[in-house]
């Protein structure tokens, strides 16, 4: 399992059978944002809202780093977003 760390919000990738535990869920200083772990050859992402988890997109990547980038790219839109207010 690997973790990146940008603007408080935390990235986890996880290895095939790997799982977060709650204290890694519920870190006081960077919270899981998003997860992106091995589905079958694929790969997903799930984003958290709440205490809800959410499919970014029904779509599953190739490979890690496509994951990633999407759901990275998801989460400086909104960064972008919350400044020009």
């Amino acid at each position: 399992m690997r973790k990146f760390v940008s603007a408080g919000a935390a990235f986890y990738m996880l290895g095939r059978g790997e799982r977060l535990m709650k204290s890694e869920i519920f870190h006081r200083y960077d919270p899981v944002r998003f997860v992106i772990w091995p589905r079958a050859d694929k790969w997903d992402v799930l984003e958290r809202v709440g205490n809800e988890w959410v499919r970014l997109t029904d779509s599953l990547f190739d490979s890690e780093n496509e994951a990633f980038v999407f759901a990275y790219d998801k989460f400086c839109n909104e960064q972008d977003g919350a400044r020009m207010k």
